[in-house]
């Protein structure tokens, strides 16, 4: 009875999903911007919380989550017509993708040896 039940439900949500496609990410809020004096310590902040992150998977959604995050900081200013600092916010996007990569070999090659 709870099959016949479960059914209909499942078909309607997978016929509006692919009507409706959800977004894979929303759109990522900048944080303290890189004309901020206060940005160092946002910065230090995000690099102590990968830095005691140890699991790979987690460590390289950190990394990227931040990695947007500074790309929306880049795009902020820019709206802005600020131009100081924004090497600060790129030099960070450009680190955390590079995290991003390593730890995501990691998984990678975890998964080949595992094979």
């Amino acid at each position: 009875m709870h099959r016949v039940t479960i059914t209909p439900f499942v078909i309607l949500c997978l016929a509006v999903s692919a009507v409706v496609p959800i977004p894979a990410f929303a759109a990522t809020k900048a944080g303290i911007t890189p004309d901020s004096p206060y940005y160092f310590l946002a910065s230090f902040f995000e690099w102590v919380n990968i830095s005691l992150t140890f699991n790979p998977e987690k460590r390289a959604e950190k990394a990227l989550r931040n990695a947007e995050e500074k790309a929306a900081e880049v795009d902020t200013v820019l709206a802005r017509d600020v131009f100081v600092n924004i090497s600060k916010a790129m030099i960070s996007y450009e680190r955390n993708v590079s995290i991003a990569d390593k730890e995501i070999e990691k998984i990678v090659d975890k998964g080949k040896a595992e094979i």
